[in-house]
């Protein structure tokens, strides 16, 4: 009986009024990124059994389509991973990354995962940004410039959405009812550093 806004989308269907980052939009924004910088091929790295990561890999993916006959997708399973050694782990990934078609352009889901996957980047020899452009998702800065090379992120207006569902909070403690369909804030920008500053080239020498 109580007023009550989710801010986080993790229970589909629990009835309550939502306010949260467009997580289509995100992947639509990395998708024209990477597609701008003359990349035909495309990844995307993200995590099982998160609904965020799910929708943004789909929009994504479903972009990629009219260019690429078969974008690749890996998710990571961070439950099924915890038993096993992160060496192990990043050599997985490493592998997998390997075995890409060159140039691609990825998108992961979370800036967190992204710095994993540049180091797995290193660990395979693949070169970035010049054979696989990474974008991740946040713009946590700090986490982006101790990348190595820097991570190109996209900036996801949370700030908005506090103030969003702040102020239909207050509409609802006010008597008014909340509103019947989710209200989705969009991403403020995508912040280009050195992981996506590429113009892909088929041709390796050139």
């Amino acid at each position: 009986g109580l007023p009550v806004v989710d801010v986080l989308g993790l229970v589909p269907g629990s009835g309550f009024p939502l306010v949260h980052v467009d997580d289509t939009a995100i992947g639509a924004m990395a998708f024209e990124h990477l597609s701008a910088r003359g990349f035909r091929n495309f990844a995307c790295c993200g995590i099982a059994g998160e609904n965020w990561s799910r929708q943004r890999s789909r929009a994504f993916l479903d972009r990629a389509r009219a260019t690429d006959s078969s974008p690749r997708l890996l998710e990571t399973s961070p439950a099924l991973q915890s038993g096993i050694p992160w060496e192990q782990r990043q050599n997985r990934l490493a592998s997998w990354l390997a075995g890409l078609p060159k140039p691609i352009g990825l998108l992961v889901c979370s800036d967190q995962l992204g710095s994993d996957v540049l180091e797995a980047c290193r660990r395979g020899g693949v070169a970035v940004p010049d054979e696989i452009a990474v974008v991740g998702v946040d713009n946590d800065e700090p986490l982006c410039e101790v990348c190595h090379p820097p991570l190109s992120s996209i900036w996801p207006d949370h700030a908005a959405v506090g103030y969003e569902a702040a102020a239909l909070l207050d509409q609802m403690m006010s008597g008014e009812s909340p509103p019947s369909v989710p209200q989705f804030i969009p991403p403020r920008t995508l912040i280009v550093r050195q992981s996506s500053d590429v113009l892909a080239v088929s041709d390796s020498a050139v």
